[in-house]
């Protein structure tokens, strides 16, 4: 069996921003505080231009504020904005898995979360593999169950959080899946709704979802939680 897992590299402003996010997460830029293009740039070795680019990123993902004449400012992050980030991502994974119960169901989108759900055992065995690794195909097992879903609501608003708010940047940073042991848990624990899945009992799968997403939302608040001091907003 092969790993059905691709992604395309990613550009120059898209790995500035990723590592200026993960900077701003663990409060080495702190709110508030401007930051320079120029200043950037000369910190990566590359021209303005890209780092523009990247401001606009972190812009999306609400990590920064950019005004004219005043620039861009680091946006105050608190943990509560977080563990809302947590909770709506979980609403929305358990309402697709919910509505795989109550719509037609399509045998090649089954066919694609069987295969991302069978990657992540692949991905725990591999000695190579990484929290960074095991969470992508994380985000890939349960982007397919949505799309599995036919709500095509629930498949854009996920899209909208990876793309429009901080929860790709929390995940630079190992907060689940830190080791073997743990990410072989979370495989085996995901094949179990795989098996509700297929079973056809949607009610079981929901709640086993839930239960990973409850733990994976626990633990990693608790680690940002001792890793930084969060603003109170």
């Amino acid at each position: 069996m092969t790993l059905t897992l691709l992604r395309s590299p990613k550009t120059i402003p898209e790995q500035i921003a990723d590592t200026c996010g993960v900077m701003i997460v663990d409060g080495r830029f702190t709110a508030g505080q401007r930051m320079v293009e120029q200043q950037v740039a000369e910190q990566f070795g590359v021209s303005r231009g890209p780092v523009r680019e990247a401001f606009r990123i972190l812009q999306k993902r609400r990590l920064i504020d950019i005004t004219p004449r005043r620039g861009a400012h680091v946006l105050p992050i608190s943990l509560a904005s977080i563990t809302d980030l947590f909770n709506v991502r979980m609403a929305l994974s358990c309402l697709a898995v919910r509505t795989l119960g109550e719509r037609d169901r399509e045998e090649e989108a089954l066919e694609r979360v069987r295969a991302r759900i069978e990657d992540l055992a692949l991905i725990a065995a591999d000695e190579e593999s990484t929290h960074l690794t095991f969470g992508f195909g994380m985000t890939r097992a349960v982007h397919a169950i949505s799309r599995a879903s036919g709500n095509d609501l629930v498949v854009q608003l996920m899209r909208e959080m990876n793309e429009q708010t901080l929860w790709t940047t929390i995940w630079r940073k190992p907060l689940d899946y830190a080791t073997t042991a743990a990410r072989e848990r979370r495989a085996a624990q995901m094949a179990a709704v795989w098996e509700a899945i297929a079973a056809g009992d949607t009610l079981t799968a929901e709640a086993r979802l839930r239960i990973i997403l409850e733990e994976s939302r626990d633990g990693a608040l608790a680690r940002l939680a001792a890793t930084r001091r969060f603003e109170a907003v």
